[in-house]
């Protein structure tokens, strides 16, 4: 299993709101539609920035509100990096970064963070 883990900014000519509207709307209608059939794809996850906080000089007490780096991120799970590069490289999810400057600042340096990561779990609670 691969997460490819995706980061940006709002797109600052927006209010918040319809940054969100598009976004949960129209881009993830055309996200889903390059995605449901890709071989190997298993799960998309949207979550929206609501806080940053930061600890500096690992004090827990010495927690800040800070400005976020990013405003969303996104998580895109496959079975291997062969299938997730096979998705990412298809028309339909080309298309998306069409769309991106409908709800994403896309005038800045590294607007969008891409990682690839390993996701591991070592603890998990299930029902209670």
């Amino acid at each position: 299993m691969i997460k490819f883990f995706m980061s940006w900014k709002d797109n600052p000519n927006l209010s918040k709101e319809e940054c969100e509207k598009h976004y949960s709307t129209v881009h993830t209608e055309l996200a889903k539609k390059g995605l449901k059939n890709a071989p190997g794809f298993r799960r998309y996850v949207q979550n929206r920035v609501v806080s940053h906080t930061v600890i500096n000089f690992n004090e827990c007490t010495n927690a800040v509100e800070a400005e976020p780096e990013f405003d969303w991120f996104a998580e895109f799970y496959f079975d291997s990096k062969e299938d997730m590069e096979k998705a990412f490289s298809s028309p339909e999810i080309q298309a998306c970064y069409g769309d991106h400057k409908n709800f994403m600042d896309v005038n800045i340096p590294a607007n969008i963070k891409i990682y690839e990561v390993i996701e591991r779990i070592p603890l998990e609670k299930k029902g209670d």
